[in-house]
């Protein structure tokens, strides 16, 4: 998990390797108890994860209307009823 540090801290991985964070630094780790306890304490919170997902399947999307679209068009020229196409 990514977290975005937002107090300076120490923390004491299995208890013996202490490890100072810095306020306004992001930090990826798989360390549960530093998890938990740095966002029990508010000493961090959940980074945010980019929204790449739909940006990039947006123009896919885009294409595969106007290709739809144009065959629609095809069909209505030819004199053929057809209901809209569902968004």
């Amino acid at each position: 998990m990514k977290l975005k540090i937002t107090k300076d801290f120490a923390f004491a991985h299995r208890g013996c390797d202490v490890v100072q964070y810095q306020a306004g630094t992001e930090v990826e780790t798989d360390d549960q108890e530093l998890i938990n306890v740095a966002l029990a304490e508010k000493w961090a919170s959940k980074a945010r994860q980019p929204r790449d997902s739909k940006a990039t399947d947006a123009p896919e999307q885009v294409e595969q209307y106007v290709e739809a679209s144009k065959a629609t068009d095809a069909l209505d020229q030819a004199g053929l009823d057809l209901p809209p196409l569902a968004a």
